[in-house]
């Protein structure tokens, strides 16, 4: 039998450990975004749409989302290149409590909702890419 206070231990390194990942992932880049300056960057919360109405995200800024000239890359565990022609609508919500965007694609598949500090200088450059966007 395992001494409780080791147990206790064990899972704490557990936890920590996995909350350390979840923070250092986001900085991974891949090998498009070498050398390239992003037009905005920001690390935020968010949640993706896993499929079967299920839902994955985290109140933390586990997300990281760059937005270059051709193309965005969304963070957390592992980097996601999507174009902005591959992008179906972007939702701009920024109300006093709740500021959130909602990124859908092309494949139905592809539906993230990130919570950034500032949503209309993200909604401003989706439109600037030619992406459909609304704002409530």
């Amino acid at each position: 039998m395992m001494d409780p206070g080791l147990a206790g231990i064990l899972v704490v390194g557990a936890v920590g450990t996995i909350f350390l990942l979840l923070l250092i992932f986001p900085q991974r880049k891949l090998a498009e975004e070498k050398g390239l300056t992003p037009l905005h960057q920001e690390r935020c919360a968010g949640s993706s749409k896993l499929g079967f109405g299920f839902r994955v995200g985290a109140t933390i800024p586990t997300w990281r989302i760059s937005l270059y000239d051709g193309f965005m890359v969304l963070v957390i565990g592992k980097p996601v290149m999507v174009r902005y022609g591959n992008i179906e609508r972007v939702k701009c919500k920024d109300s006093f409590l709740l500021k959130k965007i909602e990124i859908e694609g092309n494949d139905p598949k592809f539906f993230v909702t990130l919570y950034p500090r500032s949503p209309q200088k993200l909604a401003e450059i989706f439109r600037k890419k030619g992406v459909s966007v609304s704002e409530s």
